[in-house]
């Protein structure tokens, strides 16, 4: 059976030793059939360890989902008690990632600081058109408007030209 897969399997995979299949509802990798990336045979399809996210993430939305719908039928019956009800409603409001509202940098940027504040506080877009600008001198068109847009860093409009007259 799995020589068979191999076989089948060899105009998509080189290395035919080292495939490792996993059998699996047909019904369950559709995505993956589409694409023409599994062998299929009677109902099965044999999805390769590397193609394998594809199933997990499907079950995984699966199972998300169908809790979800039991957590919802479930909500009235624990709706009287304040306990629980005071932590459903404080997850809609809870964040534990990073706080990015807290900036070093307040106000104006000077044109000292921009060499500094572009290494650490760009995104990488605009590092890019950065260090190009300091090192060609030049931008071009769709750059500058990216900059223009830019709405991350506040540097007043003269210091900008002066900028781009020192590099000149």
């Amino acid at each position: 059976d799995k020589e068979q897969l191999i076989r089948d399997s060899s105009q998509i995979y080189s290395n035919r030793e080292k495939i490792m299949v996993y059998k699996v509802p047909f019904v369950e990798a559709l995505e993956l059939v589409k694409h023409r990336r599994v062998y299929v045979e009677r109902g099965m399809a044999y999805v390769p360890h590397t193609e394998l996210v594809s199933i997990l993430t499907g079950m995984f939305r699966t199972q998300l989902s169908k809790s979800l719908i039991k957590c919802a039928r479930s909500l009235p019956a624990v709706s009287d008690d304040e306990r629980i009800m005071s932590i459903l409603n404080e997850l809609t409001t809870a964040y534990n990632g990073d706080d990015f509202s807290n900036t070093k940098l307040e106000g104006q940027v000077s044109v000292a600081q921009l060499p500094a504040v572009s290494k650490t506080s760009f995104p990488p877009c605009m590092r890019n058109i950065h260090e190009v600008f300091s090192e060609q001198h030049h931008i071009k068109h769709g750059a500058s408007l990216s900059v223009c847009l830019s709405a991350s860093l506040s540097v007043c409009f003269s210091a900008s030209l002066s900028v781009c007259r020192l590099r000149l």
